[in-house]
């Protein structure tokens, strides 16, 4: 399910790149760095009973423990969202304000994917439970 999930994550974000004469190199990473996030989102959150939405905002909107598709609706929808944005900001011709959108959030998606493979969350592979898991696995 999530290869599955990831690939439609993929296409719909390429066809969202092709609407214009797109070739922003930050804006590819970002968008990389989102789907990861993503994927991390549905591995964790919307499919193991150790994990749940931290990020406020994001909880706010799909909720601590969403289902696969809310999980989805975000990822493209903030996925386009953003994809907008650095759009908008380049049309206007404010580069700089555009290049500071890109690296601030460049950063911080890259910090919130640090975050998660530090708390045990693994993307292809089974998530590594939190102490604090009353389901933890016993390992032996």
């Amino acid at each position: 399910m999530s290869r599955l999930f990831a690939l439609a994550a993929c296409a719909v974000l390429g066809g969202c790149a092709s609407l214009h004469d797109f070739n922003n190199g930050s804006e590819i990473v970002w968008q990389t760095e989102h789907v990861a996030d993503v994927l991390q989102t549905e591995h964790a959150a919307a499919s193991d009973v150790c994990y749940y939405e931290s990020d406020p905002v994001t909880s706010a909107i799909i909720g601590k423990k969403p289902s696969r598709g809310a999980v989805a609706a975000w990822g493209i929808g903030f996925g386009a969202l953003h994809y907008i944005v650095t759009d908008g900001l380049q049309e206007l011709g404010w580069e700089r304000i555009a290049t500071m959108w890109e690296a601030a959030t460049i950063i911080d998606t890259a910090t919130v994917l640090e975050h998660n493979y530090s708390i045990g969350i693994r993307i292809g592979a089974a998530n590594k439970p939190p102490m604090t898991c009353p389901y933890r696995r016993q390992e032996r």
